[in-house]
């Protein structure tokens, strides 16, 4: 029991420090960015029963990196549609990593998926090894 309790202390103090609990992304599922983007197109709903929520590892070649009006740094990722993509917002601290990609990289993201708002929503990212 005490371990347990000092797992749980642990953990409170990575949440305390703002640090994240490290992603197990063995077991994630692996969607290119072009299929993520297709499933919302075909069927919104099925799509959120199936993704939104939850974590997964999107892979695809970066189209843009960018920040939106509140100044969150994002890539967006190519789904072969010429005015939406699959958008990975990333949480502060990332703009050193995200200052070495360019335009044209292939990417794997570690992301939660949020849904669709024109482009595909994905969130605290990061960029999977």
């Amino acid at each position: 029991m005490l371990t347990l309790g000092g797992a749980s202390i642990l953990l409170a103090m990575a949440l305390a420090s703002g640090d994240k609990p490290e992603r197990n992304v063995k077991d994630l599922p692996r969607v290119p960015a072009a299929q993520l983007y297709a499933e919302y197109a075909s069927n919104e709903v099925a799509a959120d029963n199936k993704y939104k929520g939850k974590t997964i590892i999107v892979t695809g070649m970066v189209e843009k990196i960018g920040k939106d009006l509140t100044d969150d740094t994002y890539v967006a990722l190519a789904t072969g549609q010429m005015i939406f993509s699959v958008q990975c917002f990333f949480d502060a601290g990332h703009e050193a990593e995200l200052a070495k990609v360019a335009i044209g990289n292939m990417v794997a993201l570690t992301c939660d998926v949020r849904g669709k708002m024109a482009n595909i929503l994905l969130k605290d990212c990061e960029f999977t090894k």
